[in-house]
């Protein structure tokens, strides 16, 4: 009796969105009267699935870990303050809205349409749509892409699609919706599945056997008809984890759906390493190792990131190096130390003066220059994060962008700010700022000099492996620790030592 209550219910909620369902992959005629099609019947996407629909994928909001995702987008170097800022506001934007959940359908028109359809089950249908719209609107190639806003639903996607499924009549894919429909450890979810009739085209058009040099044997006539369903699930950080589902046509086609698998895993044995295969009487199942998977991860993700860093790192260190040089075009002479009162005390940083140079016009124009850094008038902004001298955000308002005092070097001595010329060996060999470690970081407008002791390796480097600096030529170079001695770096500190980079290799 309930089976029938929940199928009785979920046709009734499809003939409400004015659709007729039909089944092409069930005999015409067989009533939906099972516990499974009832849920296919009643879930939101069904509405909007065509006989020419090949894929679905389902995004889950509501178990995304946001912050984690952020993290490995920076670790790879394909972020910045405004992608982390619109990613944010766009996820959160859309849970306020009421979506635990969105889907891309995208079928064998979805190439002629522009693209593949986007359904957002919502409560807040307006807010979403907003949303939408605002999307769109930033897109340099728009076109013909639109939204649309139904009854606990928003549509986004070419407009060509958006009228089809709005007036054509909605088919029932069981093979292609039910793993939707299905409970799952996993959070997002990507199916495909051909049209019965496309399979049995590509029967036809596909070759019986591919050419003996390809490394796998198998038949692609034989694969279009053993192969119904492809179910890939995935979780992301910070416990990442994949499965893959490859769904037979019958228990002879799972038999040779996972000889053809384990063939394609002999030729890659780098990727056979990091799954495990079973099978089930249905379907050939792939689900990663997690630990295995992780170190996979862990070999992308730790060399992007360092090279993220090296990146950012001399791209701010290049920044800070053009306003010194246009401090110095502007004024004669280099940027002091530090500025101070008329009785020599030491006021604020030399990272202050620079603050015109970096578009920080307005912050240094509300730094009251006649008082200390740390006066009550100045304790606002020089809280304030300038990102271009800290790259780390954990650091808050300190920097490990250091200007090295020692003896001969650019910035020693208390006399008059020097000049361009004062530098004798040469503005390619002679150090002007350095990424100091992170124990040396300081705040950005205090004017504490960073003195450099006769161990100039453990200043520098402390416990890393290379430094950033930048060269008074304006260029950013990377020191390797294993490359430098205390001589050395004395050397590229002195203004006048009469020493050269290349006489130091």
């Amino acid at each position: 009796m309930m089976v029938f209550v929940l199928a009785t219910a979920g046709i009734t909620s499809a003939q409400q969105n004015q659709r007729q369902l039909t089944n092409p992959e069930r005999p015409r005629g067989r009533l939906i009267n099972d516990v499974a099609e009832a849920k296919i019947a009643m879930h939101p996407v069904t509405p909007f699935v065509e006989a020419s629909t090949v894929a679905l994928v389902k995004i889950d909001l509501a178990r995304l870990d946001l912050d984690a995702n952020l993290r490995a987008i920076d670790a790879m170097g394909e972020s910045n303050e405004a992608v982390r800022s619109f990613m944010r506001g766009t996820v959160e934007s859309l849970r306020r809205a009421g979506v635990d959940a969105f889907y891309l359908v995208a079928g064998t028109r979805s190439v002629t349409d522009g693209g593949p359809l986007v359904v957002i089950p919502c409560e807040d249908t307006t807010a979403v749509r907003n949303l939408a719209e605002a999307m769109i609107s930033q897109l340099p190639n728009r076109g013909q892409l639109k939204s649309h806003e139904g009854k606990e639903v928003v549509l986004a996607g070419p407009q060509a699609a958006i009228d089809r499924v709005l007036n054509a009549e909605s088919v029932l894919r069981p093979r292609l919706l039910l793993p939707l429909t299905q409970q799952s450890d996993y959070h997002h979810l990507a199916v495909i599945s051909l049209p019965e009739e496309y399979r049995h085209e590509l029967k036809a058009l596909w070759p019986e056997q591919l050419r003996k040099s390809f490394p796998v044997k198998v038949s692609p006539q034989q694969l279009a008809n053993d192969l119904l369903v492809i179910d890939v699930s995935w979780k992301m950080l910070p416990e990442p984890d994949v499965q893959v589902k490859f769904v037979g046509s019958s228990q002879a086609a799972v038999e040779r759906l996972r000889k053809t698998v384990a063939e394609v895993l002999a030729v890659v044995p780098a990727v056979a390493d990091t799954v495990e295969v079973t099978t089930t009487p249905d379907s050939v199942v792939l689900r990663s190792r997690v630990d295995q998977l992780q170190a996979v991860i862990a070999t992308i993700v730790l060399p992007a990131r360092r090279r993220a860093e090296v990146l950012r790192v001399s791209n701010s260190l290049k920044q800070v190096g053009i306003a010194f040089h246009n401090y110095a075009s502007t004024n004669r002479h280099v940027v002091p130390r530090h500025l101070t009162d008329p009785e020599e005390n030491p006021l604020y940083s030399w990272r202050v003066a620079l603050l015109p140079y970096l578009e920080q016009q307005a912050l240094y124009e509300s730094f009251k220059r006649d008082q200390a850094w740390d006066s009550p008038a100045n304790q606002q902004v020089s809280s304030t994060r300038i990102p271009t001298f800290t790259e780390d955000e954990s650091l808050g308002n300190k920097t490990t962008f250091r200007a090295p005092v020692y003896p001969g070097s650019l910035w020693h001595g208390n006399g008059p700010p020097k000049r361009f010329r004062d530098v004798i060996d040469g503005s390619s060999n002679t150090i002007m700022f350095i990424d100091a470690p992170r124990d040396a970081a300081i705040e950005w407008a205090r004017p504490e000099p960073w003195v450099l002791s006769d161990d100039l390796m453990n200043d520098i480097f402390g416990d890393r492996q290379r430094a950033h600096v930048a060269m008074m030529d304006g260029s950013v170079i990377v020191l390797e620790k294993s490359e430098m001695t205390n001589e050395k770096l004395k050397a590229l500190l002195t203004i006048a030592g009469g020493e050269t980079i290349e006489s130091l290799r």
